[in-house]
């Protein structure tokens, strides 16, 4: 593959700096693609001087619909492959649960 490929985390520092690990397994699986990172100005600074990074360029709204990243139908997209983690972290609350932190499975027959 030598297409573009779009790595979005929008926001928090911790996120963006933690989510730099997967930048180099992206390029060692497709070592010829162009990898954009999509931030908040505010984070570019943590991403500059990465190896592994082609552009970081800022994050904007419609970058949430996958489709509109990788295309749809008729829309070709600008990217060949979208990574968009945020989405399960920073948008939709899977770790909120009322106070309550500690969970466990019980399996009874």
């Amino acid at each position: 593959m030598t297409g573009k490929i779009l790595f979005v985390m929008p926001r928090s520092a911790g996120d963006v700096l933690c989510s730099t690990s997967l930048l180099r397994s992206i390029k060692e699986l497709y070592p010829n693609c162009v990898l954009h990172f999509a931030t908040e100005r505010s984070f570019f600074n943590i991403l500059k001087n990465n190896p592994y990074i082609d552009e970081v360029i800022e994050y904007q709204e419609y970058m949430n619909n996958i489709f509109h990243l990788e295309g749809c139908g008729e829309h070709k997209g600008d990217y060949e492959i979208a990574y968009l983690p945020f989405l399960n972290s920073q948008s939709i609350m899977t770790y909120q649960h009322n106070t309550h932190n500690k969970i466990a499975y019980s399996i009874k027959y």
